[in-house]
């Protein structure tokens, strides 16, 4: 692996990709046949019908379970989160989304230039089939991917972009910042509270 992820031709070919990738998903369903990990974090990936159901009770719940009493902000801003999430990703505001086959994890850390072929490739996922917006939320927190390569994205996505992504790729963002303060603590519970006040 080599060379510099930061051009734009590079940026475009990882929106392209991702597209594709996203596009080739065979299941009906949300979730994945085996366990996967974030980070040190279990998730879990049992098959679900219901994206809602799916986000608020396999990903966002048990991140908040595991927070509970680190701070009495997350605390409180994440339990009025979980009780208004239908407002966002009920089948009311995403009708007959498909799941997308996505990495899960994908930050700077994680895909890379291929040497010969000057390709993107991506590696070390969190896969599961889910939203294909919940694709973006690590992209955005820890940046490294720049407007080209959302651009390219949408530019050849079968799926068309529904109003209201900007707060959706928001929640899917704070899922990372949970994540992050679940396994680390500290400083990650700023970044959970901004997200959380800027969408309540």
């Amino acid at each position: 692996m080599a060379g510099k992820t930061s051009g734009r031709d590079i940026q475009e070919k990882l929106g392209i990709s991702l597209a594709q990738m996203h596009s080739k998903g065979t299941s009906d369903k949300f979730g994945f046949d085996v366990t996967s990990y974030c980070g040190t974090t279990e998730l879990d990936n049992s098959w679900c019908t219901d994206w809602c159901q799916f986000w608020c009770k396999q990903r966002m719940e048990p991140l908040f379970n595991q927070v509970r009493g680190m701070n009495k902000d997350v605390d409180r801003y994440g339990k009025e989160l979980c009780s208004r999430m239908e407002h966002w990703l009920g089948s009311d505001a995403l009708p007959n989304i498909k799941p997308a086959l996505l990495h899960g994890d994908l930050w700077s850390g994680n895909w890379a230039v291929h040497a010969n072929t000057k390709q993107p490739i991506i590696f070390d996922p969190a896969v599961y089939y889910g939203h294909n917006e919940a694709e973006f939320g690590m992209m955005k927190m820890f940046g490294g991917v720049s407007q080209a390569c959302f651009d390219a994205y949408d530019d050849i996505s079968e799926t068309p972009v529904i109003e209201g992504r900007e707060e959706r790729v928001m929640i899917y963002e704070l899922y990372h910042h949970l994540n992050h303060y679940a396994m680390f603590g500290g400083s990650y519970s700023s970044g959970c509270i901004d997200i959380m006040e800027r969408l309540l």
